[in-house]
């Protein structure tokens, strides 16, 4: 390479300047050229990367709060469904105590989590918040579950609390049990027959209460029981009250346990004041001792 000149002439027609450039000084030009230019083109890709991270690190911070905020709600979620869960289960372990049933076997599904990370996770998703997501899906089966348990106990105890309403399982009269159910001398032939009912022996006047929720299905004058009640209640259960002075009911008329449906008297085949009360199954007279609750059997 050999030197030249180089001239600089103004715009406006003056006499400009002239240089003389060696061969080396071109070549250190060239090459201080190529330099700056390296470092210019150097220091907008640094630049550009320098803005690419912070965008990316403002990226990465805003899906981080929304992970964060998202982990959040799930706990709460899962707080929420775990008093729930908890209150449900109180629930069903009382009334499967009072009903005498066993409590289910929880369903394998729900118990745990169950295989490996590596073999379950998706890899997108972060541990923390995959572990929730899972938690949450346990939880809510297991609340399911619980409602389901819940809706079925409950269910049996109201069938058997309508049970419980249509047995004859109180005294219908304040007063005292002056014969039993069974075989007995009767006080009028002197001859053994079954009785069958109990007597319970109160003062003239004193209210007489239906023992079972029922209809009335009788009321008579009968030369041995009197001015009678009769009431059904359901699955064959009747009940039978006698030796009434006065009877408050009808035919066809429903009843609750506890309505006063008569007075005690003495009318009838009676040697005073007292109601013979029977417990009727299909027909057949039973014991009604062994329906009434033990601390009733009769009043002091």
């Amino acid at each position: 390479m050999k030197g030249g000149y180089l001239k600089w002439v103004p715009a406006d027609g003056k006499q400009g300047q002239e240089w003389y450039l060696s061969a080396a000084g071109i070549r250190r030009l060239v090459v201080l050229g190529g330099v700056l230019f390296v470092l210019s083109i150097s220091g907008w890709l640094a630049l550009a990367y320098t803005g690419y991270l912070k965008f990316s690190h403002e990226k990465l911070s805003r899906e981080n709060t929304v992970l964060r905020d998202k982990i959040e709600q799930l706990l709460a979620s899962m707080e929420t469904l775990d008093r729930k869960l908890d209150s449900l289960y109180q629930r069903d372990l009382a009334l499967r105590t009072v009903l005498g049933e066993n409590y289910p076997t929880l369903d394998p599904a729900i118990l745990g989590i169950g295989g490996t990370v590596e073999e379950t996770k998706d890899p997108e998703v972060p541990l923390d918040v995959w572990v929730a997501e899972k938690r949450l899906a346990r939880l809510e089966k297991l609340a399911s579950q619980e409602l389901q348990s819940y809706a079925y106990l409950k269910e049996k105890v109201e069938k058997k609390r309508l049970d419980l309403a249509l047995t004859p399982s109180i005294v219908p009269v304040k007063g005292y049990l002056s014969s039993t159910f069974g075989y007995r001398r009767d006080p009028f032939t002197g001859r053994r027959k079954l009785h069958e009912g109990v007597d319970i022996s109160a003062p003239f006047g004193t209210p007489v209460r239906v023992t079972a929720d029922g209809v009335v299905v009788r009321v008579k004058r009968d030369p041995g029981y009197g001015l009678m009640v009769e009431v059904r209640h359901g699955k064959g259960l009747t009940t039978r009250y006698g030796h009434n002075s006065r009877v408050f009911v009808r035919p066809g008329q429903r009843v609750k346990r506890g309505d006063v449906i008569a007075l005690v008297g003495s009318t009838g085949k009676s040697t005073g004041p007292h109601v013979h009360y029977e417990v009727r199954l299909n027909g057949k007279p039973l014991n009604p001792l062994d329906f009434i609750i033990p601390d009733q059997a009769f009043y002091d």
